[in-house]
């Protein structure tokens, strides 16, 4: 009997080869429409050589790009064609930072800083710096060029003892944690005392050395008490709103977490330091999912200090002894990173055995903001395209 051929003239996946109809020339809903006769087993066809025939049999021959089928009926028909592999696409580069401008100097002038920690950029632009030592909050401009500055050392309204987080509310108003004090201090964006909260202690509404704030879209002020291994969430009044955690390592549980960031659709964020991880939770404090361990490989963290979310929901971590920016998913997929240990743009220093964290922004505009311990100044970044 002839043995008649139908090509295939489109790529078809190879998981079609279990999917063949004998009945009425279509394979896997597919019609064939240019058929040959008169080939022999063995003969070239299309420059490639037809496998042995199987009576009933169907199957990938083995051969590159090439699966043969056979079904014996009045005639015997083989169903042939040339598999061409869908290319795998080229991945585009992951866009890394690009350095764009720094400022500060060591001192206690305006614009000089002595340990730079908290940093945070306002819906305006504006970028605000803790300054440690120097006991004071400094405004900027997103240039960084110097606007205003407010604080001394003392327990008094407006005073610190030691202020290292900060984070500004879409009002534009400013929290600062005071470490020392055990306190939140609210101000307005040119530095006036609105009010303040905590005292020592382990009770809701106390505070034991909370080193990072976060503000949601709806106001509500979360902080990240390093002492208390746990987060308490405020009203932008102050008022005990709900918490969570506490010491270990289990899902929701914390080592001397510090850094906490908030993102659009209410999710929060914490660098659990002592862990070298980051938790995700829900506004109300459940646990949603983690990633990281100890390392210096992408996707792992040296203590993980602080944290920023972007408004496209992108996580920035701060990675201390990594010296250097991680970028990931809301779900914690690795993006990017850059940094080295140095002082040239975009290197990072840090004192030696500091445990304070470096701080981290992202304004609006995605640019990223990043504060330096050892090398005492501002780094501001932009996305690369």
């Amino acid at each position: 009997m002839p043995i008649v051929y139908y090509d295939l003239s489109t790529s078809v996946d190879p998981s079609y080869c279990a999917s063949v109809s004998g009945a009425g020339n279509y394979l896997s809903g597919t019609q064939v429409t240019t058929a040959y006769s008169g080939m022999q087993s063995g003969c070239t066809f299309n420059g490639w050589t037809i496998s042995s025939t199987n009576t009933y049999g169907q199957g990938c021959d083995g051969s590159v790009n090439e699966c043969v089928f056979t079904m014996n009926s009045d005639i015997d028909v083989e169903y042939r064609f040339n598999y061409t592999p869908t290319p795998t696409p080229t991945p585009t580069p992951t866009p890394s930072a690009v350095f764009v401008l720094k400022w500060g100097a060591e001192g206690a002038g305006d614009g000089q800083f002595d340990q730079p920690v908290g940093v945070a950029v306002a819906p305006d632009g504006s970028v605000y710096v803790v300054e440690w030592m120097n006991r004071r909050i400094q405004k900027f401009t997103s240039e960084g060029v110097f606007v205003t500055k407010w604080g001394t050392s003392g327990k008094g309204d407006g005073q610190f003892e030691n202020p290292i987080g900060v984070a500004v509310a879409s009002d534009g108003s400013v929290y600062v944690t005071d470490g020392g004090l055990n306190r939140i201090q609210k101000f307005t964006s040119e530095g006036v005392f609105v009010t303040e909260w905590g005292t020592d202690g382990t009770g809701d509404g106390q505070l034991w050395e909370p080193v990072s704030v976060a503000v949601a879209s709806d106001g509500s002020v979360y902080v990240s008490e390093n002492n208390n291994h746990r987060i308490q969430k405020f009203t932008s009044q102050g008022v005990f709103v709900t918490k969570w955690g506490y010491e270990g390592t289990g899902d929701g549980q914390f080592s001397n977490q510090r850094g906490v960031a908030v993102a659009s659709d209410g999710s929060v964020y914490v660098a659990d330091w002592g862990n070298h991880r980051i938790q995700k939770f829900t506004s109300q404090g459940v646990f949603v999912t983690k990633w990281g361990t100890q390392g210096a490989g992408d996707g792992r963290f040296g203590y993980p200090v602080e944290v920023a979310v972007a408004s496209d929901g992108s996580v920035y971590v701060a990675d201390r002894d990594n010296y250097r920016i991680q970028k990931f998913t809301s779900q914690g997929v690795f993006v990017t990173k850059w940094g080295t240990q140095g002082a040239g743009d975009g290197q990072f220093g840090y004192p030696s055995g500091s445990n304070h964290p470096v701080g981290i922004a992202v304004a609006s505009d995605g640019s990223v903001y990043v504060s330096e311990l050892g090398n005492q100044r501002i780094q501001k970044f932009s996305m690369g395209q």
